[in-house]
C-alpha cells in the first residue's frame, strides 16, 4: 500500500510542479515546461540508479526511484492527452497513440514487477540517459540550431545514448528477464505479460530509433556531402592554379 501511496504522491508532485513553473515563468509554454520536467525526472532516476549499482543506500535509492518513475509516466500520459485535447500539442496523433501505449505498458510492467527484479528495473531506468539529449535536440530543431557545433554534438549524443540504452540495454533486459522471475507462483503470468508488453515497448524503441537515424541522416549527410564536394573542388582548383603558376614560372626561368 505504501508503494501505491508513493506513486500517487509522485503524480501529484509532477502536476503541482507543472502548475508552479507555469505560474512563475508565464513566458514558457506548456510543452517547454513539460520537457524541462521530463529532463529533471530523467537525471534524477539515472543518478539514483547509479547509486543503486554502486551500493550506496541502494535499497533507499531504489524505493525512491521506482514509484517516482511510475508517477512520471502517469503524469506524462495525462499531460499529453490534455495538451492534445485543447489543441496545443506539437505532436502528431499517431505519436500520441504510440507514446500512450509505451507509457501505459511500461507502467503496468513496473507496478506489477515482483520482488527480486530490482537490478533489472534500475538497469532499465538507465534508458533515461537519452531523454535530456532528446529534449535539447527538439529545442535546437525549433530554433534552427541543428547545424551549429552544439546542435551536432547533441544530436550525436542522442543517437548514441538512445542506441546503447533503449536498443542494446533494453534488448538485453527483454531477453534475460524471463529467466530471472523469482517467484514460481506469479512467474508464469508475469513472464507472459512481460514478454508481450516489453516486446511492444522494444518495437516502439526500434521505431523511434529508426526515425532518429532518418532525421540525423537527412539533416547532416547532405551538409557533410556538400562540404566534401566543396573541399574537393577547392583542392582541384588549387592544384590547377598551382600547376599553372609553376609552369609559368618554369617558362619564365627558361627565357
Amino acid at each position: 500500500m505504501f508503494f501505491y501511496h508513493l506513486i500517487f504522491k509522485s503524480l501529484i508532485f509532477y502536476i503541482i510542479l507543472q502548475d508552479y513553473i507555469s505560474t512563475k515563468f508565464p513566458k514558457f509554454d506548456q510543452i517547454t515546461i513539460n520537457r524541462f520536467i521530463s529532463s529533471i525526472h530523467a537525471i534524477y532516476v539515472v543518478i539514483n540508479s547509479l547509486i543503486f549499482f554502486m551500493g550506496f543506500h541502494s535499497h533507499c535509492a531504489y524505493e525512491m526511484t521506482h514509484p517516482f518513475s511510475i508517477g512520471y509516466l502517469l503524469y506524462d500520459i495525462l499531460f499529453s492527452l490534455y495538451t492534445y485535447s485543447i489543441g496545443v500539442s506539437k505532436n502528431k496523433p499517431t505519436h500520441i497513440i504510440w507514446m500512450f501505449i509505451h507509457h501505459l505498458l511500461l507502467s503496468i510492467c513496473l507496478v506489477s514487477c515482483p520482488i527480486g527484479l530490482e537490478w533489472y528495473v534500475a538497469f532499465g531506468l538507465l534508458c533515461e540517459i537519452s531523454t535530456p539529449f532528446l529534449h535539447m535536440s527538439w529545442y535546437n530543431k525549433e530554433n534552427n540550431l541543428l547545424h551549429t557545433t552544439i546542435g551536432k554534438c547533441v544530436s550525436t549524443c542522442l543517437i548514441t545514448t538512445f542506441f546503447v540504452t533503449r536498443v542494446l540495454i533494453f534488448g538485453y533486459i527483454q531477453i534475460m528477464l524471463p529467466y530471472e522471475i523469482p517467484n514460481e507462483h506469479i512467474g508464469y503470468y508475469y513472464i507472459c505479460m512481460s514478454v508481450i508488453f516489453m516486446s511492444i515497448i522494444y518495437g516502439l524503441n526500434l521505431y523511434w530509433f529508426y526515425n532518429l537515424v532518418d532525421m540525423y541522416l537527412k539533416n547532416y549527410i547532405p551538409v557533410i556531402r556538400d562540404s566534401l564536394i566543396a573541399r574537393h573542388i577547392f583542392r582541384s582548383e588549387f592544384k590547377t592554379v598551382s600547376y599553372t603558376h609553376l609552369r609559368a614560372h618554369e617558362t619564365k626561368g627558361n627565357l
